[in-house]
């Protein structure tokens, strides 16, 4: 029974991402994993990257604030943020979000996406606005950890009003933050 402890403990920490940690219980006859993160050990689960709230100012309506968000979004120069890193962003179907995808060479076993993170914009119940950016992992063969970073604090940054002249114009007249949440925030960015 040890040995089989003793496996699954190697197994979970030897598959599992180098940014997780695990909290592994032993107990007689029992041994339990507890995820400390979402997708530790399921990948097929999209992961939430970002998450910001905006209150709209007095004077504009919620559909206008949207409306202003997400031609903002959709305006964002990722790909100035990731020069070296091939990759499309295009606006979701609803046209309030941006898909940013990205590319890899396509060979006769692999497409040419290598996952990406799609960003949206959704009106809560207290008729704010939140910013979500989710990870899509579909068709990732590595983790692109470094350039999901590198997209999201560019923008928590540009949609601070932080940098202007390189992010574009913020619409901080229409919408101002409540609140920031995003995967990287302890570590100082």
């Amino acid at each position: 029974m040890r040995s089989l402890v003793y496996i699954i403990v190697f197994f979970c920490f030897a598959t599992a991402p180098l940014a997780d940690g695990f909290v592994v219980t032993l107990r007689q006859q029992q041994a339990r994993i507890l995820r400390t993160r979402q997708y530790a050990l399921q990948k097929n689960e999209d992961e939430i990257l970002l998450r910001v709230k905006l209150g709209v100012r007095e004077g504009h309506t919620v559909a206008a604030a949207k409306q202003r968000l997400a031609q903002y979004s959709q305006s964002f120069p990722f790909s100035a943020v990731l020069p070296v890193q091939p990759l499309m962003y295009v606006p979701t179907e609803d046209d309030d979000g941006v898909e940013v995808t990205f590319l890899r060479k396509k060979t006769d076993i692999k497409s040419g996406m290598e996952g990406g993170i799609r960003f949206s914009i959704e009106e809560t119940e207290d008729h704010s606005l939140e910013v979500t950016a989710v990870r899509n992992s579909e068709g990732q063969t590595i983790p692109k950890l470094v350039a999901e970073r590198l997209i999201i604090t560019s923008f928590v940054k540009g949609i601070k009003g932080e940098e202007e002249n390189k992010y574009g114009t913020p619409p901080t007249d229409v919408v101002g933050i409540q609140s920031i949440f995003h995967k990287w925030m302890d570590s100082g960015n």
